[in-house]
């Protein structure tokens, strides 16, 4: 089984949905309501393990009871996790709390990201976090803990396939820029110094930068040339995730199948984060039988 680490943030994340967004002051009931691990990291490596992904999330979790939810969670969809804090009464990870408008399809996110409990993050991995790296097939970064994110770096095989999930600009990715195979944003990332974040990504060194923007058209951004992909077009009723889901999906398909094209591999990254948009909470997606067509087509 083709192995991968990614390394990042976890939240805990408390979902509401209804069909449409509250207003100033407005209290009304929830048609749905989920709770989950959440995070670009983990979201990231349970769509891989879903996918036949032998998945490590590196991750910062503590003993607060909160943290049992979001590891309980993520192994019971397949992650292995190595939490590196390794000190005793931390404070809790970070909450999200999202609101999710279904006929629309938004949602609006609050969160503490690392929060309070980064302090109690080590400045480089943990033992058994740097046995999974040295031997890691492939890499994903969020970004976050970037003093672990260097050591990681500094330990990694150097045939191993590294993606960067940059869905916001941090100062870390200057490190890891240079050595990865591919950085993904959003279009409405700011890159520093670059007024087209494609071209900001290639000038801080990755060899290829992907550009998202919902459902519109990604564009796939090497030095010899753009190329475009149309994503699926689907009724979204929840894009919740769907950025982690693509990004999960674009590391397994680098990792399976190298030899082809990163079109093909953005193309199939694209079917399956379409695939989560249309089911409604962060898990219920995993379900669809077509999640075995999609690992199918990584094998074969």
């Amino acid at each position: 089984m083709p192995q991968a680490v990614f390394l990042g943030l976890s939240t805990l994340d408390v979902v509401h949905a209804r069909s449409r967004a509250l207003g100033a002051n407005e209290k009304a009931r929830a048609a749905a309501q989920f709770l989950a691990a959440g995070g670009p990291a983990a979201n990231a490596a349970v769509t891989a393990a879903a996918l036949g992904i032998d998945a490590t999330l590196i991750t910062a979790l503590g003993d607060h009871p909160l943290a049992d939810i979001a590891r309980n969670d993520l192994r019971h969809h397949g992650v292995h996790v190595i939490d590196v804090v390794e000190v005793s009464g931390t404070p809790p990870l970070p909450l999200s709390l999202i609101r999710l408008a279904t006929a629309s399809a938004e949602r609006s996110v609050s969160s503490l990201n690392d929060g309070a409990l980064a302090a109690a993050v080590p400045p480089v991995l943990p033992a058994a976090a740097l046995d999974v790296v040295s031997a890691a097939e492939a890499i994903l970064f969020d970004g976050y803990y970037p003093d672990l994110a260097r050591s990681a770096l500094a330990s990694l095989p150097d045939s191993a396939r590294i993606v960067l999930d940059v869905g916001s600009f941090k100062e870390v990715y200057r490190d890891l820029a240079p050595r990865a195979h591919i950085a993904a944003a959003s279009a409405d990332a700011s890159i520093p110094g670059a007024t087209d974040p494609a071209l900001g990504l290639l000038a801080l060194g990755a060899d290829a930068a992907i550009i998202t923007a919902g459902g519109e058209p990604i564009r796939v951004v090497e030095a010899g040339g753009e190329e475009s992909i149309a994503p699926p077009a689907v009724a979204a009723v929840d894009t919740l995730g769907a950025g982690d889901a693509f990004h999960g999906a674009l590391l397994a398909a680098a990792l399976c199948r190298p030899r082809e094209h990163l079109s093909w591999q953005v193309d199939f990254a694209a079917r399956v984060a379409s695939l989560r948009t249309t089911v409604l909470g962060p898990r219920a997606w995993l379900d669809s039988p077509t999640i075995a067509t999609f690992a199918g087509e990584l094998t074969s």
